[in-house]
């Protein structure tokens, strides 16, 4: 029979191992991830050159952004009982073949796009229309019959079947061309070099199993950079502080601008993820008023005292709206 001490010493080895388990089990993850709301990133000091006619203060035109971030077995019970901020979900598992790393590469190659366009769209509307579209860049892909034709990340894609391609679109109308099943030949700049991809079979009408974004080339009249952020979604408020930077007056007037959104080079806005938590975001900063994609707009339809929801369809749109609510600008036409 065990003497008090050592049943004593039993117990305390029995309780750690049972609180090491414990605290082991809950700091593990699940399958969950949450989406909070995000830092919102004020752009003007993130613009470089140009002719900086506009005297625009610091802190009026903001990108909302997003994060994301694993939950414990600890967040999950305690969040399932109490209640939890944020929005939980399971993420679709990626295609076959494409990795965390690829898609971290992707959403770096689609923000730097998304700033490319901006600076397009914003040169065109101040009168420095200095880029052009320039082919269509791979951004992410799966182990399809392209990947196998030797089709890579980065790689820019001039031509299909010889016929010159401009952009991401018109790639698309290309390869609508060419006959499922058929061969594919496409021209393709990759680090300086050019090169010749053959796909023998045609994986379908406009597919190559590939994310595509349009190419960018020309020397913008000014720029913009975003460390630290991914995806599309900063287009449009790219575009909006490059805008008010370069076009002159005060295009903010007495608004302190929030927003998100994709912009295309027609200067289209298009949908987002995460519409409800930037909006907390934008709150936090101060805004007045809050961009925001047409279709993204039922999800941020709850009452927001000190912020005014303008759902958009176009950088157009966003303009004309600050131009008659006190801003002013040459780009409001």
């Amino acid at each position: 029979m065990l003497s008090y001490r050592n049943r004593l010493l039993v117990l305390l080895v029995t309780v750690t191992i049972l609180v090491t388990a414990i605290g082991m089990v809950s700091t593990s993850s699940t399958s969950y991830l949450s989406e909070d709301p995000g830092p919102a990133i004020s752009l003007v000091p993130l613009v470089s050159g140009g002719r900086r006619t506009g005297k625009v203060p610091v802190e009026r035109f903001y990108l909302t952004t997003i994060q994301v971030s694993s939950v414990n077995w600890w967040q999950y019970l305690t969040g399932s009982v109490f209640g939890h901020s944020g929005s939980w979900f399971i993420p679709t598992p990626p295609a076959k073949g494409i990795t965390p790393a690829q898609i971290g590469v992707s959403d770096t190659l689609l923000m730097d796009s998304a700033l490319r366009t901006a600076e397009a769209v914003a040169g065109k509307a101040t009168g420095s229309p200095s880029m052009h579209p320039n082919g269509a860049i791979v951004v992410l892909e799966a182990h399809g019959s392209a990947w196998s034709a030797g089709l890579r990340i980065r790689d820019r894609i001039a031509a299909v079947n010889g016929k010159h391609v401009t952009s991401a679109s018109a790639l698309v109308g290309a390869l609508k061309a060419v006959p499922v099943g058929g061969p594919i030949t496409l021209g393709v700049a990759r680090k300086g070099q050019a090169l010749t991809i053959h796909i023998h079979h045609n994986p379908g009408v406009g597919k190559l199993g590939v994310e595509l974004v349009t190419g960018w080339a020309g020397s913008p009249a000014a720029s913009i950079s975003v460390p630290g952020v991914g995806g599309p979604s900063g287009g449009l408020l790219a575009a909006l502080a490059l805008t008010a930077v370069e076009g002159g007056g005060d295009l903010a007037g007495p608004n302190i601008v929030a927003g998100t959104g994709t912009l295309s080079s027609s200067g289209a806005v298009g949908p987002i993820t995460g519409a409800p938590d930037k909006v907390v975001g934008a709150e936090r900063v101060g805004a007045t008023v809050f961009f925001v994609p047409v279709l993204n707009a039922p999800a941020v339809e709850a009452e927001h005292p000190r912020l005014t929801v303008v759902p958009v369809n176009s950088y157009r749109a966003a303009i004309n709206w600050l131009c008659t609510h006190g801003g002013t600008s040459p780009a409001c036409g």
